[in-house]
């Protein structure tokens, strides 16, 4: 049972549930009897008198204030009485629509508002769904709370911030660039250009607007465009750059594994072309599939996953296209025999095949560092060294040469002596070695242990929140996972719309 008022002195609603499934009883009363215009102003009343008149038949009882409660007068029966639980409830369904990405209309559905009354109903209290116009209204309030939630922090606090910044161009053809610190988005917006003195002029902007003054690293793509753009930024902050500025900039490491691999597919141009003109060939019409997957079940090939075609500007889904197509070898040799259509002459043989085999255990070990080093839930840049390791005793087990010559290298650099004597690093050196598991939080150690080595804990949290990469900044605004492109007569579906032109209106 609950007393539900919001203090308009308008309408009373009580709703009462019977211990057994009896219809539920409503209660309307009208408190507006003097008239719209008749009605005092709640402004001049004092604050300590109850506004409705629906307490002159409940009696607030004292309690919890988070859970009021008020009894009739005439039954005695104890009622919740909470003003604003509808504001209370609007607040998760706000985060519930921005974090599971569902549209402003979604609370209009039926079925949602049929499944909330039946909720709401059964915890003795009452929720209006708001419209979609509300929601939207309260998705930007909340925005620019936290907005100036994270603005405060970054004024009040004055730490070193680690950012990450990317720019590409719509299918609009409008160019953008996002920028983030410490893995939060500061700004998406859009750009005249990609040249880099545009870039840093941008980067400064947005870093005034927000009172960032103090800058650890800028974790960018390696490109020669961001050179010009990371020389603006080191002439307009030089004086709070920790060594002048020497180590601001950041590659990308997931950019500087793709030029790798991009580098070693162009010996394998040939053998990708013919793997991925079969596949584009079964799936350009039903018919073929069906009889594809005929040859399938002839051949006894066990795999419940097909065949997928890839982007060929991205080498992961090259690699994901190699790696499901190699399963179905035979059955390709099948079709060959079985449809007519089928051009021998681009068709894959067995020395394509042992090359996509090849290809697979190589791209696999980048494929696996490129994801670790990627990730936006946890620190990265930890990471980087053993992930490198990784990668470089693939090219040993591959190449022996090309592995003496990077150790040849390390050794070279790696010639300074180290200081003799006791101190804070020798101390944290001559400490037992920590085994790491796969949950193992390096950030959690470091703040367990800042005590003991106060200084090194400074620096360990400047240090682990460097970001190696920009994929997370850029994956934010990708449609790959998140839409089915359709193709009719050659055209892809038009772009979302543009944001900075939407207006909501109630």
């Amino acid at each position: 049972m609950e007393l539900e008022c919001d203090g308009s002195c308008e309408t009373l609603k009580i709703v009462r549930d019977e211990d057994t499934d009896a219809k539920r009883k409503t209660i309307y009363v009208d408190l507006d009897s003097y008239g719209r215009e008749n009605v005092p102003n709640l402004s001049k009343i004092r604050k300590n008198v109850k506004q409705s008149m629906v307490w002159d038949h409940f009696e607030r009882l004292k309690g919890d204030p988070n859970d009021p409660r008020a009894k009739c007068k005439y039954c005695g029966v104890v009622y919740a009485c909470h003003s604003k639980r509808n504001e209370g409830c609007r607040e998760p369904l706000v985060e519930m629509i921005i974090v599971d990405e569902l549209p402003f209309k979604f609370v209009d559905g039926k079925g949602f508002k049929k499944f909330v009354d039946k909720l709401t109903c059964r915890n003795h209290t009452r929720f209006v769904v708001p419209s979609r116009f509300t929601v939207a209204r309260d998705v930007l309030k909340l925005y620019v709370n936290e907005e100036n939630r994270l603005r405060d922090m970054f004024v009040k606090n004055k730490y070193r911030v680690s950012l990450t910044t990317d720019c590409w161009i719509s299918g609009q053809n409008i160019n953008y660039m996002v920028l983030t610190a410490q893995l939060r988005i500061l700004n998406l917006c859009p750009i005249e250009n990609h040249k880099g003195d545009t870039i840093g002029k941008t980067i400064e902007k947005n870093l005034k607007d927000w009172g960032i003054e103090r800058v650890m690293t800028l974790t960018i793509d390696n490109a020669s465009l961001n050179d010009t753009a990371v020389a603006y930024l080191l002439k307009r902050f030089n004086k709070v750059l920790l060594f002048g500025g020497e180590f601001l900039y950041v590659r990308c490491c997931a950019h500087i594994l793709n030029l790798i691999v991009t580098d070693a597919f162009k010996e394998h141009n040939d053998c990708i072309d013919r793997i991925r003109y079969v596949v584009r060939f079964i799936r350009s019409s039903s018919a073929r599939f069906l009889k594809f997957k005929k040859c399938i079940e002839l051949e006894k090939i066990a795999c419940k996953s097909y065949v997928c075609l890839d982007v060929p500007t991205r080498w992961n889904s090259t690699y994901m296209m190699l790696e499901a197509t190699v399963k179905f070898e035979k059955a390709f040799d099948r079709l060959k025999d079985e449809d007519a259509s089928y051009r021998h002459d681009m068709s894959p043989n067995k020395e394509d095949w042992t090359n996509a085999r090849m290809l697979i255990r190589f791209l696999k070990v980048f494929y696996d560092v490129t994801l670790k080093i990627s990730a936006s839930l946890y620190t990265t840049s930890n990471l980087v060294f053993h992930q490198i390791t990784v990668v470089q005793n693939c090219i040993h087990l591959n190449a022996d040469f090309v592995y003496d010559t990077i150790i040849q290298e390390f050794e070279d650099d790696a010639t300074t002596p180290f200081e003799e004597g006791s101190s804070k690093i020798n101390i944290y050196l001559l400490k037992v070695n920590v085994r790491t598991e796969d949950d193992f939080d390096i950030l959690q150690w470091w703040k367990m242990n800042s005590d003991q080595f106060e200084v090194l804990g400074h620096m360990a949290r400047d240090i682990l929140a460097i970001p190696v990469s920009t994929v997370a900044s850029e994956s934010t605004f990708s449609y790959g996972g998140r839409f089915r492109v359709v193709m009719e007569n050659g055209k892809e579906l038009e772009d979302l719309p543009d944001f900075d032109k939407l207006s909501i209106t109630n």
